[in-house]
């Protein structure tokens, strides 16, 4: 699920930035390959994303894909590792080992790999480069100044409640589920990350009074609308966490990252909620490297 969730942000960005290109694209889970099989023929690629290169769900679809003709990428974090082998092309993350259960370089690094990707089918190879090299240095940057304390504080500050929603919009949604995953595994806190078109749907309803709701508030076409939504929930006594370039009314926490647009904010905007869920296992007593009932690769189905 952690890997569909990368898939999903590179699925955002290859018809943004790859205009002139028609192509079918879907995101889904390894087991989801049954259903799409139909679809799979010799022009197409299947990109896989995997940061053990072990798990079983991915290798099966590898081999059905492959059976079909399809040509096979892999983004992957282990060299040498069963997927590396099975694929066509490899792109190594580069990440570093990663001893915690819970992945959090080996998350943004393929977000960045799919990004470079997409703008260099483009042919704006400089310009996804730039853009990588902004994030690293904007992240550097993060890390280093005052909000790691505001993020220490708010941690302490909801380390009792039980369930915190993240809502995004467009190619910041998935930047919302990845980051209803980090604090499920590691804060073992009931959180779900909700897109903000659909709030008015089902979500609201489970809106109440002090649950913290993270709201993610790029400087994009998405901006009205997710501020929007973060006024229906504090309407209805929601307490709002905001994550963007300035600050709000709307906002009874803040958290200021830089703006850098609709491609690097998503991967910017992630740091701020791990770093939350680090602080927040913390604040309720778990271990931060060994989740509770989850292991780093899922070898068997």
């Amino acid at each position: 699920m952690r890997c569909w969730n990368r898939g999903q942000s590179g699925c955002f960005r290859f018809p943004i930035v790859v205009q002139n290109r028609r192509m079918f694209q879907y995101s889904f889970c390894g087991f989801g390959i049954c259903n799409l099989s139909t679809f799979l023929q010799s022009k197409s690629l299947l990109i896989t994303i995997s940061q053990s290169g072990e798990t079983a769900d991915t290798l099966e679809a590898v081999e059905q894909a492959k059976r079909k003709g399809a040509q096979i990428l892999s983004i992957v974090n282990a060299a040498g590792s069963s997927l590396m082998r099975e694929s066509d092309w490899s792109f190594p993350m580069n990440a570093g080992i990663e001893k915690a259960v819970a992945s959090t370089k080996a998350t943004t690094t393929p977000i960045a790999l799919l990004t470079l990707l997409a703008f260099n089918m483009a042919g704006q190879k400089e310009k996804g480069e730039v853009l990588i090299k902004k994030i690293s240095f904007r992240l550097a940057k993060f890390l280093d100044s005052d909000e790691i304390e505001k993020i220490k504080l708010l941690a302490k500050k909801i380390k009792l409640q039980e369930n915190i929603y993240i809502i995004g919009r467009g190619i910041s949604y998935p930047t919302a589920l990845e980051c209803a995953i980090k604090l499920q595994e590691l804060a073992c806190v009931h959180a779900e990350g909700i897109a903000g078109a659909e709030l008015k749907h089902y979500a609201l309803s489970l809106i109440q009074k002090y649950v913290p709701t993270i709201v993610l508030v790029p400087n994009d076409e998405t901006k009205a609308a997710i501020l929007g939504n973060a006024a229906e929930i504090k309407l209805r006594g929601g307490r709002i966490i905001g994550i963007a370039p300035e600050n709000n009314f709307l906002f009874e926490e803040f958290i200021k990252v830089t703006d850098l647009g609709e491609f690097g904010s998503p991967i910017l905007n992630l740091v701020p909620v791990q770093l939350l869920a680090y602080y927040l296992t913390l604040e309720r007593g778990f271990d931060p490297d060994y989740c509770r009932n989850l292991a780093k690769s899922v070898t068997v189905k």
